[in-house]
């Protein structure tokens, strides 16, 4: 997803989420300014329910890359039948100003 032009650290988000026979491959990028020298990360994975609430199925935390690029991708086994929401949200630190973005992808695993 392309970022507004309100933020000042990132410029690219990308996220991506593919579900085939209930495996769940997820990969996310984060594109920060030029003189960006760290991105931290965390990935959570929720399942949508009937009642329109979320169940948190998995959290991946502790991600992060020096420098302006940030690359990762996952594979988990998830169960057919219901939507699933990846929410990916990330501090990068331009000039030792932190700045927080989220994004998220959802899918259907059939």
């Amino acid at each position: 997803m392309p970022i507004d032009p309100y933020y000042q650290n990132i410029s690219m988000m990308n996220i991506s989420m593919s579900i085939n026979s209930g495996l769940a491959h997820i990969a996310c990028t984060v594109t920060g300014q030029p003189m960006v020298t760290q991105i931290n990360a965390t990935g959570v994975l929720e399942r949508l329910n009937l009642d329109n609430t979320y169940t948190l199925i998995k959290t991946w935390s502790g991600l992060s890359a020096t420098g302006s690029n940030f690359f990762w991708s996952a594979d988990y086994y998830v169960t057919t039948g219901y939507t699933y929401r990846f929410t990916l949200t990330e501090t990068s630190y331009l000039n030792g100003v932190p700045e927080t973005v989220s994004g998220n992808n959802s899918k259907y695993a059939n």
